[in-house]
């Protein structure tokens, strides 16, 4: 009888890197309204905070 191949969950690595696609894209919205416009965008934290949100609600 062969043995069985049990593959190791990486899920602490999938949250780091999913953290770290949230944080660039913020950091991307972030950055282009302050080369636009030289000051944050309003309500920036609420645009950074949505961004998630939307794009997992589109992938579902």
């Amino acid at each position: 009888m062969s043995e069985v191949v049990v593959y190791r969950k990486r899920r602490g690595i999938e949250l780091i890197m999913l953290l770290f696609a949230i944080g660039l894209g913020a950091s991307g919205y972030l950055l282009t309204g302050l080369n636009l416009y030289a000051e944050l965008p309003p309500n920036w934290i609420w645009g950074s905070a949505s961004s998630p949100g939307s794009a997992s609600s589109r992938t579902v």
